[in-house]
């Protein structure tokens, strides 16, 4: 991800941390590459994956709310900084 946000915790015990920061644009391309029989064409469109998005942002109060992205600015986002995820396979 070519845009990278540093993030500031609150919590004293977590170390300010480096998040690529992605765009609406990053994920239409790649929901774009997903096929027909995983994702139907009506969940391709642009304001289906926004409302997606949206309901599962950080903070907005829902109770099927995942809180797996925070909106750093109008139609940019990142994953969500206090979830703990390991990358690659062990």
């Amino acid at each position: 991800m070519p845009n990278k946000i540093k993030v500031h915790f609150k919590a004293p015990e977590r170390a300010d941390m480096i998040a690529g920061e992605f765009s609406m644009d990053d994920i239409m391309k790649f929901v774009e590459c997903i096929p027909d029989e995983i994702l139907p064409p009506y969940r391709r469109q642009r304001s289906y994956v926004n409302s997606v998005l949206a309901n599962h942002e950080i903070d907005r109060d829902s109770p099927s709310n995942k809180k797996l992205f925070k909106r750093t600015k109008r139609g940019c986002y990142i994953l969500n900084p206090w979830i703990s995820y390991k990358m690659g396979v062990e």
